[in-house]
């Protein structure tokens, strides 16, 4: 099921996101979504396919796994703070 294009289409000027002083309403999340995902596919990601997420805090963490799941692949968010310390990553 695609719940940002069931709610874009049932209420597309109904805000989605909020971050801050930004509004997302679902018609735009769907066409951000959308914009991205057609994005992934030219660079031939598709069904099954592994992407990683890494992303900070925004509407944008809202939007690439979105994009990622559209297009049938599978997201894997990677925390922004991880660091590489001694062979190790270290929270």
């Amino acid at each position: 099921m695609d719940f940002i294009a069931t709610y874009a289409a049932k209420q597309p000027e109904a805000v989605a996101l909020i971050e801050g002083e930004r509004r997302l309403t679902w018609a735009a999340l769907l066409e951000r979504r959308n914009r991205l995902a057609s994005a992934l596919r030219g660079f031939g990601i598709g069904r099954g396919d592994n992407v990683i997420v890494y992303e900070v805090n925004s509407l944008d963490c809202m939007i690439a796994p979105a994009a990622v799941r559209s297009t049938g692949a599978v997201g894997a968010p990677m925390k922004q703070r991880l660091t590489a310390q001694g062979g190790a990553f270290h929270l």
